[in-house]
């Protein structure tokens, strides 16, 4: 409930720290992201899951129960939502870090053979006290996999994370590119020779960079190192010849 209000309020990065420390602290405590002792009661959440009483249904017949045996992939999914909303590169990583791990963990309970191979869950994998699973798959863990999966996905379509401090260095370079490009046009300007392909490309490189340097700063400073890397060319080549004369 606190990562869906969060997502949907778009919290900041402090909000953010808070709920990565507790993120972090629950994969330790669930032996998720730290290896399990001996007899330790925590294995019990994963196997064979925590037993959540059905209230009420003793009124229509025997009382029932729903194991719930999902709490890393619950981890991993909610992990992965705060991560989408982190507006620092950092905060993003260390998120994205925690994902990792967490994954790590739920790929290693995959079905190793049989029917089931590839599919989940086998907690024996990771917990070597927990009993053996069965040979057929777990539709209900497999399906919360899948949630994630999707999830996961739907994180990465959106756009990186744009550094104030990146794109302000990204625009000091191509600003320094623009003038110098401007000052080998009219150097060459009257000429048709084998340097023109040369400034046609160092032009469509800078145009590019100039329409994307404010949403992906790291991709338009990649542009932008080629056309100075070209353009020191020109002039050193220029350089030479005017000594040689």
């Amino acid at each position: 409930m606190v990562v869906e209000n969060l997502m949907r309020t778009r919290a900041g990065d402090a909000v953010l720290g808070r709920v990565y420390g507790v993120l972090h602290e629950l994969a330790i405590r669930a032996r998720i992201t730290r290896r399990a002792v001996k007899d330790d009661p925590a294995v019990r959440m994963h196997a064979p899951g925590v037993v959540y009483q059905l209230d009420g249904t003793d009124a229509l017949g025997p009382p029932m129960h729903w194991l719930l045996s999902d709490f890393a992939v619950t981890l991993l999914k909610r992990t992965m939502g705060v991560a989408s909303i982190a507006q620092s590169t950092e905060m993003r990583e260390r998120l994205l870090s925690l994902a990792d791990e967490i994954w790590d963990h739920v790929y290693r309970r995959r079905c190793g053979n049989g029917r089931a191979r590839d599919l989940w869950d086998q907690p024996g994998n990771v917990f070597a006290e927990a009993e053996p699973g069965s040979e057929l798959p777990s539709w209900y863990f497999t399906e919360r996999v899948v949630e994630f999966l999707v999830a996961a996905a739907k994180a990465t379509e959106a756009g990186p994370i744009r550094s104030p401090q990146l794109a302000e260095i990204a625009n000091e370079m191509l600003s320094e590119a623009e003038h110098l490009y401007d000052q080998e046009q009219l150097i060459w300007a009257n000429t048709s020779g084998p340097l023109q392909p040369t400034l046609r490309a160092i032009e469509g490189n800078l145009q590019r960079a100039r329409l994307i340097v404010r949403t992906r700063p790291g991709s338009a400073m990649a542009l932008i190192s080629d056309c100075l890397k070209d353009l020191e060319l020109l002039a050193l080549a220029r350089e030479t010849a005017a000594e040689a004369t």
